[in-house]
């Protein structure tokens, strides 16, 4: 009869990945997690390679150290995966992270680049069928990361608002960008803003980039224009003025019946 010694390993020991996607660990993720072990929570292992050091796992790692737990026992807490190559190790670290849907798309766009780079992939199509991911999941994170390249300072906004800004021209969709962090605007609103971008005439999508019209204005406008076009008088070409009532308007102005607008230069 064989006994099995149980394998244990001092948490210490364990090393993180500096090359993985994931750099930043949200405070209360972590403590929810911590809380979570506490109360029994079973976790999946850490997957560790022969030298201690993190494969997939370096959350559940940190919420085990925030407990305090000072002794690791293998198959409970962690397993070891001997072998591993840096591309199957860099494979495994982003299946894990598109399973639990935790990391940030900035860095999993980024980490994927730098697998494109570092195992010369040639082509966004091969690099897809590697990670086993849709090739418009990959196409979206380059065109992410080479637009960000563009936009001077830091982008504050959701890496899905600029997917979403696809198929405007680059300095329509910066500009875009740039509004929709100054007003927080979020993906699902930012495509109604694309729609009329792309309907309106130059003056009105003008004021939509900039953010002093609201898509639904702009559609309205648009329709008007269509209808009755002698109604409505184009804006960015200097303030529209009404003689009779001397009224001075910005934006749009509609006609009054009896009035008629004069541009002031």
């Amino acid at each position: 009869m064989k006994i099995k010694l149980i394998k244990t390993i001092s948490i210490d020991k364990i090393k993180p990945d500096s090359e993985q996607p994931r750099k930043t660990f949200d405070k209360e993720e972590l403590e929810f997690l911590k809380r979570s072990i506490k109360s029994g929570f079973q976790i999946n292992p850490i997957i560790l390679d022969e030298n201690y050091q993190i494969i997939v796992g370096e959350r559940r790692w940190r919420a085990l150290k925030l407990n305090g737990i000072k002794k690791l026992v293998e198959g409970e807490h962690f397993k070891i995966v001997k072998g591993l190559s840096e591309k199957e190790r860099r494979r495994m670290q982003s299946d894990e992270d598109i399973q639990h849907k935790l990391i940030d798309l900035e860095e999993r766009d980024k980490f994927w680049h730098r697998i494109y780079k570092k195992f010369n992939f040639k082509s966004k199509q091969e690099l897809a069928d590697f990670l086993n991911v849709p090739y418009q999941s990959v196409n979206d994170a380059f065109d992410r990361l080479e637009l960000r390249k563009k936009i001077t300072g830091p982008v504050k906004v959701a890496p899905s608002v600029i997917s979403e800004t696809r198929g405007l021209p680059t300095k329509e969709r910066i500009q875009l960008i740039k509004t929709a962090e100054r007003k927080d605007i979020g993906s699902r609103r930012i495509r109604d803003y694309v729609t009329a971008i792309k309907e309106s005439p130059e003056p009105i999508k003008k004021q939509i980039l900039k953010g002093a019209m609201e898509p639904e204005r702009a559609i309205k406008i648009k329709t008007k224009e269509e209808s009755e076009p002698k109604l409505i008088e184009d804006i960015g070409v200097g303030i529209l003025i009404c003689p009779k009532c001397e009224k001075k308007f910005r934006v749009i102005h509609r006609k009054p019946k009896g009035h008629k607008l004069e541009e002031v230069r």
